[in-house]
């Protein structure tokens, strides 16, 4: 049984009597902590995605912006205010 196990691997016996390698085996507390980091953060980013889906405003990206730099060009002819008014 011991030449078939990769180096620097050792071997148990599991309580059927059957020979189980533990390569690469990691206890469950160490998976615990990196698996409720991944669920939190995937649970925030569902929360976030639910909430913007809802939510009743439209995102503006500058165009109220720019619709005003052009009426207010097309009313004074230029982008810029009046310091007399």
């Amino acid at each position: 049984m011991k030449d078939l196990l990769p180096a620097g691997a050792t071997s148990a016996v599991s309580r059927a009597g059957e020979a189980r390698s533990t390569v690469g085996d990691r206890p469950p507390l160490a998976l615990l902590a990196p698996a409720a980091l991944l669920g939190f953060t995937l649970w925030q980013f569902l929360a976030k995605a639910v909430l913007y889906l809802r939510s009743p405003f439209s995102p503006d990206y500058g165009e109220g912006q720019v619709l005003a730099l052009i009426q207010r060009m097309v009313r004074d002819g230029t982008f810029f205010g009046d310091l007399q008014r």
